[in-house]
């Protein structure tokens, strides 16, 4: 048998190439290899030429690059898994939540639901820990879709298709799950909260400087991929930061509500 086929030119594999140092050897050598690999050239626009992705997306040259959809899930995924997973920084974990409640109300609660229920709190929280994370990636799909109806109320003069925002949107929100993650590290190694209502002084200063980067890379975006000029510019990315920001409260919230009341009412 030929080792390249004849249809499609591609390698034939024989059984050396199902071992995994093989496996990992081409893994790493897409990752590494920035001319071909179309996660990196992605990464480069998304990172450091704000509303440069969205152009070239726009423009019809999307095969250079992974797909407005694919990139916010990553991203948002990343996200979720990073602040769930360490507990000093798991958010989205109702243990840390009552940890760091010193007056000690919330872990009442959780006792006296966990009874309600005849189960162990630790066996309580865990299912409204799963709830919460489950409600919260189904939520994803509602954040880019409210960006980009504020987007297309914005710019409702341009004759842009909802659809065109919404590829904005998801550039933008992949960004900005991108920089939770980056910080991420930061996080962990300074801490995130004192007590349930009170931020260390190191994380309110990472909180500020990220959210100070995301709305100066919107307002870049902004006019890269829109034509806008400064002041229009710079009022629109507080509204749409401003949007994204009452979106994601509100589902986080939604879904933490949502979680707790059916674990209560399950059984």
């Amino acid at each position: 048998m030929a080792a390249y086929c004849s249809q499609c030119g591609e390698k034939r594999r024989d059984r050396t190439d199902w071992k995994l140092s093989s496996i990992a050897s081409e893994a790493f050598a897409e990752i590494t290899n920035v001319e071909h690999s179309k996660f990196w050239q992605t990464f480069r626009l998304l990172l450091f030429k704000p509303g440069q992705l969205t152009r070239e997306y726009w423009s019809g040259r999307r095969k250079r690059f992974l797909g407005p959809v694919k990139l916010y899930l990553v991203f948002f995924a990343l996200s979720l898994v990073l602040y769930s997973i360490h507990r000093p920084t798991a958010v989205y974990d109702v243990r840390t939540l009552a940890a760091a409640d010193s007056a000690g109300k919330f872990p009442r609660l959780l006792d006296e639901l966990a009874e309600k229920r005849g189960m162990p709190t630790a066996q309580f929280v865990q299912e409204v820990n799963a709830r919460w994370q489950s409600y919260l990636s189904m939520s994803q799909v509602a954040y880019p879709l409210f960006v980009a109806l504020a987007l297309k109320v914005l710019f409702r003069r341009r004759g842009l298709y909802f659809a065109e925002h919404l590829i904005f949107a998801l550039h933008l929100l992949a960004f900005t799950f991108l920089t939770s993650s980056l910080v991420w590290p930061f996080y962990a190694l300074f801490g995130l909260r004192t007590s349930v209502d009170l931020l260390t002084t190191a994380s309110v200063v990472i909180t500020a400087g990220s959210i100070m980067w995301t709305v100066v890379y919107l307002v870049l975006a902004l006019r890269r991929a829109y034509a806008e000029r400064w002041l229009p510019a710079l009022i629109k990315s507080g509204v749409v930061y401003l949007t994204y920001f009452l979106t994601s409260m509100f589902f986080l919230f939604a879904a933490f509500g949502l979680a707790i009341a059916l674990t209560r009412g399950a059984g």
